[in-house]
């Protein structure tokens, strides 16, 4: 729903532009491949969990909540910046309201979160205890990689985000009077 109607991603293009050759094979080898591998990894407590046949125990009720949660803030997020986004009168500014004057990226936050949540389902018998690289994969990326580092790219030239930057989480969100406390 987010990219309806918004043509070609920009992160891609700019990175299939800067590229020679065929336009298929830089895609192939800059995006499906690597979106591939990692797709395996953070898919790891799913492959997991689906060959377990057990009953859930209190862990597993645990990563049912770490998920919800984390469904609870991407959904939200996602929600609020749409309103946010649907206003004429906020066209180029920073969205400093709901979740997002918590953490800079309640969605990836969130998104995050959903897989520690899947990671602890599937962790509760011996083989998803392994499966801990996929959530670490994911929240890597989102938090060090590719999904933070990009958008922050594109947003530290907006009026106001060296002060939103300043004195929001960049991930995970703390209460404001907390932030106050560690910015103060």
């Amino acid at each position: 729903m987010r990219s309806t109607g918004k043509g070609e991603d920009a992160r891609y293009a700019d990175l299939l532009d800067k590229r020679h050759g065929s336009s298929t094979t830089r895609a192939a080898a800059l995006i499906f491949a690597p979106q591939s591998l990692a797709l395996f990894v953070v898919s790891l407590p799913l492959q997991f969990g689906m060959v377990e046949r057990s009953d859930v125990g209190v862990v597993g009720w645990v990563g049912v909540a770490v998920w919800a949660a984390g469904l609870f803030f991407e959904a939200i997020g996602d929600r609020q910046m749409r309103r946010f986004k649907s206003d004429p009168d906020n066209q180029g500014k920073i969205a400093d309201i709901g979740l997002w004057s918590y953490t800079r990226y309640p969605n990836y936050f969130g998104d995050a979160t959903v897989w520690f949540g899947i990671w602890l389902i599937a962790e509760e018998q011996w083989p998803g205890v392994l499966a801990v690289f996929g959530p670490l994969l994911m929240a890597g990326l989102l938090a060090l990689g590719t999904g933070k580092r990009l958008l922050e790219c594109s947003m530290s030239h907006r009026d106001g985000w060296d002060e939103y930057a300043a004195r929001t989480r960049w991930f995970v969100p703390l209460p404001h009077w907390v932030q106050r406390r560690l910015h103060g």
